[in-house]
């Protein structure tokens, strides 16, 4: 139990015991503390535990009538619940939180909840969405002056437009957040700005400064011990290295990512790079051990609820499949990448599955796949008939 626990956990029991103090402050310290034995909880990856100490907290202060006081924990339920991967309970929560907010004229706290819908919008996809509420967001640390929180709101903004492949107006985003942060010797959090222009140096195969920006955010969260951020550098490099084609620089770097996650108990991040390294087990013919990381890694994402990650692992499957020319898999995999895709209105990945799935069409000729991919994007069996034919004519010329 680590000395944060132990604090909460003590002012817990003794204020349990101070029966000469007001039952009303007592409450009200009582709250607190469960408040912050769920953020500890939360920290840790412990859920349910986290649930639990919310929960209390929440319970009484609704109990005391103090609403303004409950913002906070919808706030943190929402962080939570987004963590999990329940996306709709969450925003629940935020909304509540930000109502209460506003209600109050809490202007300067709005940001956070703003922000946090941001991030949650950005996970679903809705750019439109995750943008409007990164704006807000900055606008009040404009407003308020906090350069620590317009370094975030750039960063964040950075992420959108990255996400959409518009990469000048993403490095701008993060080369305005590092600025700041250089400027106000925030060491810690340049390490996340260096990561991002990492990594839209390495989506514009500028692999050399990629891993220049990734060897110095390793070396802030070396600095920091912090591990979850070493874990993610050290992905990012094997990233490039296995665009490099240096594989075994590649498995190197992925395996220290992976011990990082497994000892952080990040699992959503041992996902990630169990994908990678299926991928590069998959390039090295590897075809076995391809299959188990991708499996893996798609376990996870199915227990977190991660629909969009869980279809470019059902992607690789089906290309791996491919590759082996079990074309009845890879055309079951690719058809289940392609139904999240469509849901997730993801027009750039939908658009590769359907090429890929044409490929096989040509290969087993097998009418159903029309069917299924024509109900799928809503046309008709003709049009895909045509779009396959089209795009099998071209690939042969």
């Amino acid at each position: 139990m680590n000395s944060r626990k132990k604090i909460s956990k003590k002012a817990i029991d003794i204020h349990l015991q101070l029966k000469e103090v007001e039952e009303t402050h007592r409450q009200s310290w009582m709250a607190t503390d469960y408040h912050q034995l769920g953020m500890v909880a939360l920290s840790q990856r412990n859920y349910e535990e986290a649930r639990k100490y919310y929960r209390k907290a929440l319970s009484i202060k609704i109990e005391r009538n103090d609403r303004y006081s409950h913002a906070a924990t919808y706030h943190e339920l929402g962080i939570m619940t987004c963590e999990q991967g329940e996306y709709e309970q969450a925003r629940n929560y935020y909304k509540k939180a930000l109502d209460i907010k506003i209600e109050h004229n809490d202007r300067y706290s709005q940001a956070a909840t703003y922000g946090q819908l941001g991030s949650l919008y950005q996970k679903l996809q809705d750019y439109e969405q995750a943008r409007k509420h990164f704006e807000d967001a900055l606008a009040i640390h404009i407003e308020f002056g906090d350069k620590r929180g317009q370094a975030l709101g750039q960063h964040n903004l950075g992420i959108v437009a990255q996400a959409l492949r518009d990469y000048e107006q993403a490095r701008s985003h993060y080369q305005n957040a590092l600025d700041i942060r250089i400027e106000y010797k925030d060491r810690y959090e340049q390490a996340a700005s260096y990561h991002q222009l990492g990594m839209v140096a390495e989506d514009l195969g500028e692999y050399e400064q990629a891993q220049d920006h990734y060897k110095k955010a390793l070396d802030i969260n070396i600095e920091y011990s912090d591990q979850r951020r070493q874990a993610a550098a050290y992905h990012q490099l094997g990233s490039v290295a296995q665009a490099l084609r240096e594989y075994k620089q590649a498995q190197e770097h992925y395996e220290k990512a992976l011990n990082f996650s497994i000892k952080c108990n990040d699992r959503h991040s041992q996902a990630s790079t169990r994908h990678q390294l299926g991928m590069l087990a998959q390039e090295l013919r590897e075809y076995e051990q391809a299959r188990r990381h991708y499996q893996q890694a798609l376990d996870i994402y199915v227990e977190y609820n991660d629909r969009h990650r869980q279809a470019r692992t059902y992607g690789q499957l089906g290309l791996l499949a491919d590759a082996q020319e079990d074309y009845a898999q890879a055309q079951k995999n690719l058809q289940q990448a392609l139904e999240i895709f469509v849901e997730f209105n993801d027009e750039h990945r939908t658009g590769v599955i359907v090429r890929y799935l044409a490929r096989i069409y040509g290969e087993t000729q097998d009418n159903s796949l029309l069917t299924d991919v024509a109900q799928c994007l809503n046309v008709t069996v003709e049009e895909v008939t045509q779009f396959f034919n089209q795009l099998n004519s071209e690939s042969s010329d």
